[in-house]
Order: C-alpha cells, then sequence, then structure tokens
C-alpha cells in the first residue's frame, strides 16, 4: 500500500477479535478504500 505505513498482519489479527461486528465492517471497508485508492492514478 503506498498511502500507509505497512500493515503488520499479526497485530491486526490479535486486535481484531476485540471489535464488535460493525467495527470489523469498518475496519474492512476502510482498507478497501484505501487499496482503491492506491491503485488510482490520481486519488481525489
Amino acid at each position: 500500500m503506498t498511502m500507509n505505513a505497512p500493515i503488520n498482519t499479526a497485530a491486526m489479527a490479535l486486535s481484531a477479535a476485540r471489535l464488535t461486528h460493525l467495527q470489523r465492517l469498518e475496519a474492512e471497508s476502510i482498507h478497501i478504500l484505501r487499496e482503491v485508492a492506491a491503485e488510482c492514478e490520481k486519488p481525489v
């Protein structure tokens, strides 16, 4: 990902256990949006 620091997947897995269902969905949607923006030539 070019927009953010590298993601530590082990830390994410540990912290994901403490998140509510809605918090997990929100985190996943933000991740998807960031991935799409990183692929764009001119992100807004």
